[in-house]
């Protein structure tokens, strides 16, 4: 393929503009490219647009389906540009081209400046090891993972050029001594983002944070699994109003307080993340506050159940993404969340819930036609259940389905995934259990959905 040089190289250095990449893909139809231009054409309108946009379901699904066919082909330039022994451990896509790869630590240094000229990447996920990790200067967002310790984190940090950083993401336990060194060094640095996961700040560190100066032009902020408790929380919000992305999982001293806490805070965050920070009475104020501009919610609760009144409140909320795993439903919270209606819904996860073939049919009664993603994993479900949603015309456009776990599906199971004329998904996830073992259900599922088909063991 020749590409537009002075077009690509367009793209290359403004990696957001949609328009741009409109362009090259209607170049991509004109010059012999039609499967690589079709699948930027369908992802930018996909972005354009968001997952309200009526077309969702089916263009999402089409350009999924595009790039399980080609990904080999189109990440030549990606495979060439870190060597043909070297891999990214993870690429993840926005609007039609890579945007965030996960690399093995040396790589970042090594192979950087050869991995922007061969795509528009803005997020590079490093698996840290010490502190030789260097290369920031070629990349807008940095996270640090892995076995890096906190000392060596902050060294990193004083050596790298981080003018140009607009998000950073540590995920490692720092304490508030380190945390407070830790903003000094990002001090002036231009950030839109900050996750900090993990870094364990106490109630000193959490308060210092709050006082930062980088937290106002915050867009996103990460506090994941941190001890964080209600006037942590409080003085935080307060200090970042331009919030739109927030992640406070797995901080479970604030489940039944922070739907106050934003209900009373100038941040309004339209993707919320509050696995394990959930409780049943921050339903409502939650909810109240952020009314139509709630889009993505991931949540479960670790103290008390949620009532069918709070379930039927969330499946009619305005959320397009909705997670509720492990929160216990059962087949009656289920039906619940489902007199909802949950029309808007295109991603789906309920994992973790002892749901049963009833939870399952009130989910298919409700009939939600516009889902790409559906997690099922970690239920009840039988093989009987498995067929019905086989036969359910809702699958057509899911190109997602994660049936793992569900310890009782069998050969007459999977031969009706197999036999289903909607299931056509980039992503099937199924266990390989004791009923299937020694039997030909795997070979049948590899033929019948080939790349798409993960099998765990």
């Amino acid at each position: 393929m020749q590409l537009n040089t002075e077009l690509w190289n367009r793209v290359l250095r403004e990696p957001r503009d949609l328009d741009l990449r409109a362009v090259l893909a209607d170049y991509l139809l004109e010059h012999g490219e039609p499967h690589l231009g079709r699948y930027l054409a369908l992802s930018v309108e996909v972005e354009r647009r968001g997952p309200r946009w009526e077309g969702y379901p089916q263009a999402h699904a089409e350009a999924q389906r595009l790039l399980l066919d080609h990904a080999s082909t189109w990440h030549t330039p990606l495979r060439d540009a870190l060597g043909s022994d070297r891999w990214p451990e993870d690429i993840d896509h926005w609007a039609g081209l890579p945007h965030t790869v996960r690399l093995p630590h040396p790589l970042l240094a090594e192979r950087g400046a050869a991995l922007l000229d061969a795509a528009p990447v803005q997020r590079f996920t490093v698996q840290s090891a010490r502190t030789d990790v260097r290369g920031f200067r070629f990349a807008r967002h940095v996270d640090l993972l892995g076995d890096i310790w906190a000392d060596e984190a902050l060294e990193v940090l004083r050596r790298e050029d981080l003018d140009h950083l607009e998000g950073f993401g540590l995920f490692n336990q720092l304490g508030a001594g380190r945390l407070a060194i830790m903003l000094s060094l990002l001090e002036g640095v231009p950030l839109q983002s900050l996750e900090l996961n993990g870094v364990r700040p106490a109630r000193t560190g959490a308060r210092r944070l709050a006082q930062s100066p980088l937290l106002p032009p915050l867009t996103t902020l990460g506090l994941a699994t941190n001890d964080l408790r209600p006037p942590d929380v409080e003085a935080l919000l307060q200090a970042t109003p331009r919030l739109t992305t927030l992640d406070l999982s797995g901080n479970p001293g604030l489940a039944g307080s922070i739907g106050e806490h934003l209900a009373a805070s100038p941040a309004r965050p339209t993707d919320l993340h509050l696995r394990s920070s959930f409780g049943p009475s921050d339903v409502d104020p939650l909810l109240d506050a952020l009314g139509a501009s709630l889009d993505r919610l991931f949540a479960n609760t670790p103290r008390g159940e949620l009532l069918p009144r709070h379930l039927e409140r969330i499946g009619t909320c305005s959320a397009t993404t909705l997670e509720l795993g492990n929160a216990r439903l059962g087949p009656a919270g289920m039906a619940a969340l489902c007199r909802g209606g949950l029309a808007q819904v295109v991603h789906l996860v309920v994992r973790s819930n002892s749901l049963t073939d009833a939870g399952l049919d009130a989910l298919l009664s409700a009939d939600p036609h516009r889902l790409t993603t559906l997690d099922l994993s970690s239920n009840r479900l039988t093989d009987e259940g498995i067929a019905r949603l086989a036969r359910w015309p809702g699958l057509r456009h899911v190109t997602s389905l994660d049936l793992t776990n569900n310890r009782r599906l069998g050969i007459d199971g999977v031969a009706a995934l197999v036999a289903s004329e909607w299931l056509q998904p980039t992503r099937l996830v199924v266990d390989v259990t004791d009923r299937l073992r020694g039997t030909t259900a795997t070979d049948q599922l590899q033929e019948r959905f080939g790349d798409g088909l993960v099998l765990r063991y």
